[in-house]
């Protein structure tokens, strides 16, 4: 019988296994990250600065970097704005929202995560993110407290990393790669827990000997539910010593109460676990685009400096652009072949075609035209209603940033506040209610705003529907609440820009007293003119008052 598995043979054997189905990604980021991302430098050999900065001159035709640079800006100023909230937090109760209860609370809560991320790297670490799944697919951040910023984002770079994911597509495990060295390794692990070859290396002083490690964050599927130690929490964290023996146990094993992973793909379709990207959508007009600038090159060389042929007696060259050839029975020097190459046809191909197919994939510019309108000081509505068209084609993008990153990212620091109890005491009311995030950055509120429109555009029709003789019944239908509630959270005002619905009945009900008493008192005034009238008038026997008046006398 077969030795039963230790969970280092484990983590290794899956961990080769998510290799293998990443190797066929590998030769075309290799391709993305030599035309597109230079500086990530990981598939070219790159390790020092100094060779990824080598690796810009393999750039003829800058369009896709210019172009991916622009989609990431363009995501970083519309989907997360470091300048402004961007996240608000309400009840996930839809009546409870409705009525705006506990909406201060809920506003003041806000302001404390984003004072968070303000002041962790959450806004470099988000930006990388999304460069990261826009150029290669997947975008990778690991969530760790840290001691004094509340939150540390760890970013990670595509090819560092392995993912696999459950049946219904979800990001359940991830394989990173780590290079330490022995001094850190000791020092995050202890030296008891380290793996006889860092052991080692220690005792004979080696600090700086490099360590490879694993880390592997997966479901645990073995637990005490009602333990909450390290070793029963529903998230496993496990580092190994790359060069341990088999039978040597983790340098670690602790967990996490949430999946720690954020792991954003830009589309996702089918079973596909990593996705694709924009820049896999370009990367055929992006290499060939540095094919025809090296073709375009040579020709202009063949026009300005063009082969030549000539009599036996000059030297003998090769026919490259300059040389020269040797001619038996020339009588002079002169242009082997006449330059007759389109080269304006050939620039003019390039700007019409292959510059505007690879802005189209990367959206340059739908996101030009939007950090254009931010940064001239359009205002949001206005924003909102020249993207609402172009936007169609990235909300399947924003919808897995929400859903994959900025959404668990929101709930995770929360958690980190109740942990330490930041969190403010909530109103009884909604005592033990959960707590949902919605996002009210540029992208997201145009991406709502057509449905908001339409709601616009039903209470102005009701609106002067009711202005017609006969028709005035018809401005009962609109709840005028609910269509207010709808546009607030379209534009992301604070709750408290809105009463509450205890303040909303409150200032009606002393409207309807007032009204009341407004009405009473014209009845009054009515009723008094009318006995002074009739006290004024003259008394007939054949009038009524002069008949009540004789009855009074009998």
């Amino acid at each position: 019988m077969a030795a039963a598995e230790t969970l280092t043979q484990e983590l290794r054997r899956r961990y080769e296994e998510a290799k293998n189905q990443r190797a066929e990604l590998i030769p075309v980021w290799q391709k993305i990250t030599r035309y597109v991302l230079p500086q990530n430098g990981k598939y070219l050999g790159k390790t020092t600065q100094r060779d990824r900065r080598v690796s810009f001159g393999d750039i003829l035709d800058n369009t896709a970097s210019w172009a991916h640079g622009v989609l990431v800006a363009g995501l970083a100023a519309g989907a997360f704005p470091q300048a402004t909230p961007w996240a608000g937090i309400r009840m996930r109760d839809p009546l409870l929202a409705s009525k705006n209860v506990g909406g201060e609370w809920a506003d003041q809560l806000s302001l404390i995560v984003h004072a968070v991320m303000a002041q962790a790297n959450v806004y470099p670490a988000l930006r990388h993110c999304v460069a990261e799944m826009s150029a290669f697919g997947p975008g990778c951040l690991v969530i760790e407290e840290h001691e004094e910023n509340i939150i540390h984002l760890h970013k990670l770079a595509a090819g560092t990393y392995c993912i696999d994911r459950d049946f219904e597509g979800y990001v359940v495990a991830l394989y990173r790669e780590l290079t330490s060295t022995v001094a850190a390794v000791v020092d995050r692990f202890g030296l008891e827990n380290c793996s006889e070859r860092v052991r080692h290396a220690w005792e004979q002083r080696k600090y700086s000997e490099s360590v490879e490690l694993l880390h592997v964050i997966d479901e645990r599927k073995q637990r005490d539910p009602t333990r909450q130690d390290n070793r029963n929490m529903p998230w496993r964290s496990v580092y190994i010593d790359q060069s341990a023996r088999e039978d040597e146990p983790p340098l670690s094993e602790s967990g996490y109460p949430f999946m720690p992973v954020l792991c954003p793909r830009w589309e996702v379709h089918g079973d596909d676990t990593y996705g694709t990207s924009a820049a896999m959508k370009a990367l055929g007009d992006t290499s060939g685009l540095q094919h025809k600038h090296v073709r375009m090159g040579e020709a202009i060389d063949k026009m300005t400096r063009p082969a030549t042929q000539g009599p036996a007696e000059i030297e003998e060259v090769m026919g490259m652009p300059g040389a020269h050839t040797r001619t038996t029975g020339a009588a002079r020097i002169e242009p082997l072949a006449p330059p007759t190459l389109p080269i304006q046809y050939l620039w003019q191909q390039i700007v019409e075609g292959d510059h505007v197919r690879i802005a189209r994939a990367f959206y340059a510019d739908v996101f030009q035209a939007f950090l254009g309108d931010t940064r001239s000081g359009t205002t949001a509505r206005e924003i909102m209603a020249r993207l609402q068209e172009k936007m169609q084609g990235v909300g399947p993008v924003l919808n897995n940033i929400d859903h994959e990153l900025l959404r668990p990212l929101i709930h995770a620091i929360i958690w980190f506040l109740m942990q330490r109890g930041m969190v403010p005491p909530a109103p009884s009311e909604i005592e033990g209610q959960e707590l949902e995030v919605e996002l009210l950055a540029p992208l997201f509120r145009a991406l709502k705003a057509e449905q908001s429109r339409g709601t616009m555009q039903l209470v102005e029709m009701i609106a002067q529907l009711g202005l017609v003789p006969g028709w005035d019944h018809v401005r009962d239908r609109v709840d005028v609440d609910a269509a207010a509630d709808e546009l607030r959270d379209t534009f992301g005002a604070p709750a408290r820009v809105l009463k509450s619905v205890r303040e909303v009945q409150s200032v009606r009900d002393a409207r309807a007293r007032m009204m009341a008493a407004q009405q009473q008192a014209a009845m009054v005034q009515q009723a008094a003119g009318v006995t002074k009238d009739l006290a004024q008038s003259p008394v007939e026997p054949g009038n009524a008052l002069g008949q009540l008046g004789a009855g009074a006398a009998q």
